[in-house]
């Protein structure tokens, strides 16, 4: 009862803002201030970690201007830069805000509390960094009664891990070369070694024999974290916000790009939408985007990778730093609203273009755990895209081509047929008869879109008729059909709709929400 007192004292004595009581619909509600427990260990062990902050730390009334600090856990005493410490309860404040503990950012006061068997290192927070919120959702973590709900700080992080490259280990001449203007700061996230600065432009990373060697310098850590000591990180031509993680495991090396979920809100939109779009619907956009990647970094705590998303269109196409202000201003105007159902995050599904179909009559989609996305009704709206209908046309030695990789022997398509669709028109099953495969092969149509996606399938709805040695294929969309359309909320927004009300109707039952 005492800790949670002081806690609480921490909480009022470094932060001060206004009190706000339950959430409230149609604002978005913010999350409340939280005590989140980093790590629990046993006295009578060992333990060594560094824990990381521009300028330094404040604590026993004294400001220390060290970076890294190393905490020692020896004969049941805590020790910071090998001094012991008498206190039960350590205050360590770090002057920008924000301090690194194995490779994650935390925007709050380290506490560390030492018991008679245990010592416990908290994070004290104004709201929650990003990872602390999906803890309380899907975890079960809950404030403490005296906590309240509160504004959040326009400098709050909430980071989000992207994976830019990977290397299997198995294989040899795995070799990054980054840069960044100012140099860099090199932190081992498992406190093996102190920090290092290079004030060089260029790091060579060279992975060998399950350890990094940056500039030939060895690194046995498994994480490694690449901070820039000014501006931002260069990778493979382009640049990137945040910081830069190294990690390996027993199968792969890593290079991941940890950064604000706002600053990767904004880059993806530049992928993601349509340039020169109107503000409202680019906000329409920002709010998806970030609901979509909120609900995937929570699925992500169920794997073992250390990121949490993809750059690649599995995930959302994310290619760093762009100076587009339209996107900016969307992104700053739906600043950490998301969509929610059962104060849950959705998977907030988008395509180009529906092409009209009824959502909830598509089959294989699990609408018992996503029922928002069972819409019954159609989009009238995009019909007048340029996506809405579409054909392409191919001979068939290149849909032989497309199907080689499913089919090896295939040099020629005769026959395509579609066999199954659903009551929405999406085809589930196609039919190929050609040289090189005996009788009538089969291809689910997941795999067939794939395949004949480079050759200009758009969609899942579509028809298709021979004519000569070709084959017409004449569809409806473009993308999976499900969610959002882009093109429909486009118009939505000509005809007087705000973004408010577009979200409601592509994702019928939910409730916009703020996890600051």
């Amino acid at each position: 009862m005492v800790y949670r007192k002081f806690l609480v004292f921490i909480f009022l004595l470094f932060f001060s803002g206004d009190i706000y009581s339950a959430f409230t619909v149609p604002e978005p509600p913010v999350t409340p201030f939280l005590q989140r427990e980093l790590q629990t260990v046993d006295r009578t062990q060992r333990h060594h970690w560094i824990v990381y902050a521009e300028g330094g730390f404040t604590y026993r009334n004294a400001h220390y201007p060290q970076a890294a600090v190393p905490l020692d856990v020896k004969n049941k005493t805590v020790l910071i830069n090998g001094k012991p410490i008498s206190e039960k309860l350590l205050v360590m404040v770090p002057a920008q805000g924000t301090f690194y503990f194995q490779g994650v950012a935390y925007r709050g006061t380290l506490v560390i509390h030492t018991s008679k068997n245990i010592i416990q290192l908290n994070v004290v927070q104004w709201g929650t960094p990003f990872e602390c919120m999906h803890d309380r959702l899907y975890a079960g973590l809950r404030p403490s009664a005296e906590s309240k709900k509160i504004e959040r700080k326009k400098d709050q992080l909430y980071h989000i891990r992207v994976l830019l490259a990977e290397h299997n280990r198995s294989e040899r001449n795995c070799v990054w070369q980054i840069s960044s203007p100012a140099g860099f700061g090199i932190v081992d996230v498992e406190g093996r070694e102190q920090k290092r600065f290079y004030n060089m432009r260029d790091l060579t990373i060279t992975c060998s024999r399950g350890q990094f060697f940056i500039n030939d310098v060895r690194y046995p850590a498994a994480k490694i974290l690449i901070i820039p000591r000014e501006d931002h990180l260069s990778f493979n031509g382009k640049d990137y916000h945040g910081n830069f993680l190294l990690a390996v495991d027993q199968q792969h090396y890593y290079l991941i790009n940890s950064l604000d979920i706002e600053d990767y809100v904004f880059s993806v939109l530049r992928t993601e939408t349509w340039p020169g779009w109107p503000l409202e619907v680019n906000k329409v956009c920002a709010i998806a985007s970030r609901t979509y990647v909120v609900g995937v970094i929570a699925d992500s705590r169920k794997s073992k990778v250390p990121y949490h998303v993809k750059n690649t269109t599995q995930h959302q196409t994310y290619s760093g730093i762009h100076t587009d202000q339209t996107l900016r201003q969307a992104v700053q105007e739906t600043h950490g609203m998301f969509l929610a159902y059962n104060n849950k995050p959705i998977v907030a599904m988008f395509d180009a273009c529906c092409g009209g179909i009824i959502p909830a009559h598509v089959k294989g989609v699990n609408f018992t755990h996503a029922p928002y996305l069972e819409r019954d009704y159609a989009c009238t709206f995009c019909t007048k895209a340029k996506g809405y209908r579409w054909s392409t046309t191919l001979h068939e030695n290149q849909v032989a081509t497309a199907l080689q990789p499913e089919f090896s022997r295939i040099k020629a398509v005769k026959e395509l047929a579609i066999v199954k669709k659903d009551k929405a028109g999406v085809v589930h099953r196609v039919s190929i008869k050609g040289k090189g495969i005996s009788g009538i092969a089969h291809i689910n149509g997941k795999r067939f879109y794939a395949l004949l996606k480079p050759k200009g399938l758009r969609s899942f709805t579509y028809s298709i008729k021979k004519k000569g040695t070709s084959f017409i294929i004449a569809g409806k969309g473009i993308g999976h059909h499900i969610g959002l359309c882009q093109w429909g909320a486009r118009e939505m927004i000509n005809r007087g709709y705000d973004y408010k009300k577009i979200l409601q109707f592509y994702y019928p039952g939910t409730q916009l929400m703020k996890f600051y």
